[in-house]
């Protein structure tokens, strides 16, 4: 049977894959010339809403290494 911890860093990893994609296309286009200021704007949401998920999956990664027990715990 799967870890909670494992189940938590597969999660992590299944969500933050393709996130890094959405960041990283999001970051190449914003240098892309004669970009309207609202299409800007709109990016530059993209890029705040996917370092502040970032963040989330971090600390949810690291409270399940934190509650998961040890087999020497169990």
């Amino acid at each position: 049977m799967e870890s909670l911890q494992d189940a938590v860093f597969r999660f992590a990893h299944d969500v933050g894959s393709p996130l890094t994609v959405v960041r990283t296309l999001a970051q190449l286009l914003t240098e892309e010339p004669g970009l309207g200021a609202e299409q800007r704007a709109d990016l530059n949401r993209i890029l705040e809403a996917s370092k502040d998920i970032h963040q989330k999956l971090i600390t949810l990664r690291e409270f399940a290494a934190r509650t998961t027990p040890t087999h020497s715990d169990e």
